[in-house]
């Protein structure tokens, strides 16, 4: 049996532009995660898209409608 290792993704600080908050994370480049977002921690998780980490280690996804007053967002191995 052999088992593959792959770091945890790190969530990277949000950056918020005309209303719209970019969200980004760090992975291991090729591998495939699940964006979700929340109104509250506790709440509904919501998938925003399906994607694979680029070669440069760093995804990223422009959710153009944020809840208000605030999100929660979280990636997902799947």
């Amino acid at each position: 049996t052999v088992f593959v290792l792959r770091p945890q993704p790190v969530m990277l600080p949000p950056v918020l532009s005309a209303g719209a908050v970019s969200v980004r994370f760090t992975s291991m480049p090729g591998s495939a995660h699940r964006l979700q977002k929340a109104s509250t921690l506790s709440g509904s998780w919501q998938t925003l898209t399906n994607t694979v980490v680029p070669t440069n280690g760093v995804a990223q996804f422009t959710d153009p409608a944020p809840p208000q007053p605030a999100a929660w967002y979280r990636t997902i191995a799947p």
